[in-house]
């Protein structure tokens, strides 16, 4: 019974820091995508209230098609509402057989606070992947 308490112990101990060193390896903080290099969503909001929302994708060589769906959301109390853009349903979709692209969206905010943008990329290569991001500003 001991041997068989002792085995287990040593192979949670190898467990744990085989997920450590897996976990330290260069770029394990950074999330890993099957069709794409980067994803990303800027939020900025300029003192006047105008807020950019920058979409931003660097896909893989298998990358067939993107779609993002982007909106802002304002934080009322402790719950995020979806903000008023000039678009179709509060969000702006961007649809394109490009692997790589830029996209620049804006809008005039109309009370102070703090704000999100969030983007869904969904990404068409050999499987479909979707990557949820966000961004945070205060105006």
């Amino acid at each position: 019974m001991k041997k068989i308490l002792s085995c287990i112990l040593v192979l949670a101990t190898i467990f744990a820091l085989a997920q450590s060193a897996f976990a330290a390896q260069p770029g394990g903080n950074s999330p890993q995508y099957i069709n794409a290099k980067q994803a990303m969503v800027s939020l900025t909001i300029s003192s006047s209230g105008k807020a950019t929302v920058s979409i931003t994708l660097t896909g893989n060589s298998g990358l067939k098609s993107t779609s993002v769906t982007t909106y802002l959301e304002k934080k009322v109390g402790s719950i995020w509402t979806r903000v008023d853009i000039p678009a179709a349903n509060n969000e702006w979709v961007y649809s394109t057989t490009n692997r790589s692209f830029s996209k620049p969206y804006s809008t005039n905010l109309s009370s102070t606070g703090q704000y999100r943008a969030v983007a869904t990329f969904t990404l068409t290569g050999s499987t479909v992947e979707y990557i949820t991001k966000t961004s945070y500003a205060t105006y």
